[in-house]
């Protein structure tokens, strides 16, 4: 069965608004069945991808999460099944958030102090980072030495972590489409609730210095396709870098609302790309 798009590597609700964007342009999509955590069993996401193309004959796949799996997996594709998604080192890149602070810092951006080693106790509250997590899993904020003992202790050996300053103030995230010279982005205010996880608010502005400094990220490493980049403003309206998400964020709604329909746009893009 011919099929416009699969979407593979499903996360929250954030596939059926790439679904539905793509539907309402009149575009055939089917959603690959996850009965298994992808982020955690390559080879199950493999296999996904077999059975679905078993069944289907999509002409693009398009990664929802699970971008470096998907990298991976791409020689094994038919050629002719276009496959937007980076090299597996530009994705590690900018989804490692240690690697990727120390690409901003290469650039001269600003980002919050970055702790070498434990701080002193006048430091806490601070931030401690795994190095890659999803949807804020993996984001903690010790307000003790203990606490921060704590989450050291959980980590794997030799899994890198990220500890840096705690600056309050306001949150603001650019979604980004870049793609072999073409480049459009987004800026938004987002506003946490009460509890814990992912903003449920946000609310586009106008941040010009944000956009180019998220077109001067990805530009350094000459990345292309969907990224997400997340800064704080502080009390002082100094704009700091927080993290980098190579793939659709929780925004995506805001930025299609907003006129950026990003799923379509990528759509667009490929197929033209595909034709030339």
């Amino acid at each position: 069965m011919q099929t416009d798009v699969l979407l593979t590597g499903t996360m929250g609700n954030i596939s059926d608004v790439v679904r539905r964007s793509l539907e309402s342009h009149g575009l055939s999509v089917e959603q690959m069945p996850i009965d298994q955590n992808v982020f955690r069993d390559e080879f199950g996401y493999h296999r996904g991808i077999k059975r679905a193309l078993e069944r289907i004959t999509p002409r693009m796949i398009m990664p929802i999460g699970c971008q470096i799996a998907l990298a991976r997996y791409k020689s094994m594709l038919n050629e002719s099944i276009l496959v937007p998604v980076e090299s597996e080192e530009k994705i590690r890149t900018l989804d490692s958030k240690c690697s990727c602070s120390a690409l901003a810092a290469s650039l001269g951006i600003s980002q919050p102090t970055i702790y070498k080693s434990i701080p002193s106790d006048d430091c806490f509250p601070l931030v401690f980072k795994r190095d890659v997590s999803f949807g804020g899993q993996g984001v903690h904020i010790p307000k003790t030495r203990q606490a921060l003992d704590q989450l050291i202790a959980h980590q794997r050996a030799g899994e890198p972590y990220l500890m840096e300053e705690y600056v309050e103030g306001e949150d603001y995230s650019v979604d980004v489409l870049r793609w072999h010279g073409y480049f459009r982005a987004l800026c938004y205010r987002t506003v946490a609730h009460h509890g814990k996880g992912p903003s449920t608010e946000r609310m586009p502005v106008e941040m010009p210095e944000l956009v180019e400094t998220a077109g001067r990220m990805l530009e350094s490493i000459d990345y292309n396709g969907v990224c997400g980049l997340d800064f704080r403003v502080d009390k002082e309206g100094r704009a700091l870098f927080l993290e980098c998400n190579p793939r659709f964020t929780g925004g995506l709604e805001t930025s299609i609302a907003a006129g950026f329909d990003i799923p379509y746009l990528l759509w667009e893009l490929n197929i033209r790309k595909g034709n030339e």
